[in-house]
């Protein structure tokens, strides 16, 4: 019998590579046979969704905070801010220092090496029993709830998940019609899109809103980096 064999719940992954998801896949269902996969997605505002919703939420998110369309500081932010309950533990491929502070600051409760698969399993066990995951003041969920309750938020903080997802594609130069198409709505929604996100970030017009959206990730640890 494995050391990890006793750990149940559901948990949910997000993370952009289609190839590190099927490894963790693989990994939880080989060495965690009591935990069930909820679901994992590749896209971040698709993993908040998931979160947010009473029908899908697990009962922890590993996060990857490397992601294209949606940081994992900023996938655990939008989450942490509206739910007390879900365990949010953070991976990255690089340093953890690099992303520690903001990502404990985002109301995750811990963060481990994405190459290292003996610490993931750790980190899963350990937050899912209650505890917290690493040396960057971590604290449980409902604390991390708290401390965002207080907080003012972030202009960027404001934009909605689709919002986000249009501002992404915008950002990669496609047309309204091009970007109905890839995200199932009307061209006239992701005018009205546009426009929403446009007064949320305080910018005059689309390509202002399309820089400012783009400077928040480097500004807030979006660096591309975990």
């Amino acid at each position: 019998m494995g050391i990890f064999d006793d750990l149940t719940g559901t948990i949910g992954m997000v993370d952009d590579d289609r190839r590190s998801l099927d490894s963790l896949e693989r990994l939880v269902l080989e060495m965690t046979p009591g935990l069930r996969i909820a679901w994992s997605v590749i896209d971040g505002p698709r993993a908040v969704s998931l979160t947010l919703d009473a029908r899908t939420r697990p009962d922890l998110v590993l996060v990857d905070l490397s992601m294209e369309s949606m940081s994992g500081v900023m996938v655990c932010c939008r989450i942490r801010r509206r739910d007390s309950m879900v365990k949010l533990l953070a991976m990255t491929s690089f340093a953890k220092e690099t992303f520690g502070f903001d990502v404990a600051q985002a109301g995750a409760q811990g963060l481990v090496s994405k190459n290292d698969e003996q610490e993931i399993l750790e980190g899963l066990a350990t937050v899912l029993g209650g505890g917290v995951y690493g040396d960057f003041g971590f604290v449980d969920a409902r604390a991390s709830f708290d401390q965002l309750a207080h907080e003012t938020p972030k202009r960027a903080d404001l934009v909605s998940n689709r919002e986000v997802q249009v501002l992404d594609l915008m950002s990669r130069g496609l047309t309204d019609l091009s970007i109905a198409k890839r995200l199932g709505i009307k061209a006239a929604t992701v005018r009205k899109h546009a426009q929403s996100s446009m007064q949320k970030l305080n910018a005059e017009n689309r390509v202002q809103a399309v820089l400012k959206w783009t400077g928040h990730h480097t500004e807030d640890g979006m660096r591309r980096q975990g």
